[in-house]
């Protein structure tokens, strides 16, 4: 059974502070999504983001040692800086300097798997966004992911990295509403 139904492309950026580029099919009508204007450091408790729009949430975010390789030279995750002092540098400048700033810190990633605060900057350069910065990422409203409890962050990382943009779903099924 063939079915003709063209896709509709969206990068969910349109309306969420993150890339998501998706092909959607649908039989019902729709209307192109009206923009909104948030930004990636709009969602972000601390620090700096030199971007205006979020990479893709990822399933398993970048590690805290050589998450900056991986950043930059394949364009997956997020970073967030600590200042703009760093962040604000080149490419290149981050990625050689990073090194003497990890070993500087004392960071040692086995002491601090158990450290719970998302939001700290235990190599004293960057970190990952949290669960909630996440969730809003997605435009997941606050709270549903990471307030679950007995839930460990990894499957709540991966639960919204495996998960759809609200805002675009939700536009999306719209014309099913009924007053």
């Amino acid at each position: 059974m063939e079915v003709d139904i063209e896709p509709i492309f969206i990068d969910s950026a349109i309306v969420a502070p993150t890339h998501r580029r998706r092909l959607y099919w649908t039989n019902i009508p729709y209307t192109p999504i009206k923009p909104i204007d948030i930004k990636f450091k709009d969602v972000i408790k601390n620090g700096w983001v030199g971007k205006e729009t979020a990479n893709v949430v990822l399933s398993g975010q970048l590690t805290l040692t050589s998450g900056l390789e991986r950043y930059f030279k394949m364009n997956v995750g997020n970073v967030i800086y600590l200042d703009d002092e760093f962040g604000a540098q080149g490419e290149l400048t981050q990625l050689m300097q990073y090194s003497m700033l990890l070993k500087n810190s004392g960071y040692n990633w086995k002491e601090h798997r158990g450290n719970n605060d998302e939001y700290a900057f235990n190599n004293d350069c960057y970190r990952v966004p949290s669960v909630a910065e996440c969730e809003a990422l997605m435009t997941i409203p606050e709270g549903w992911v990471s307030n679950v409890n007995n839930v460990s962050k990894t499957a709540k990382y991966k639960a919204i990295g495996l998960s759809m943009t609200v805002a675009v779903i939700a536009h999306l099924l719209s014309p099913l509403y009924l007053e």
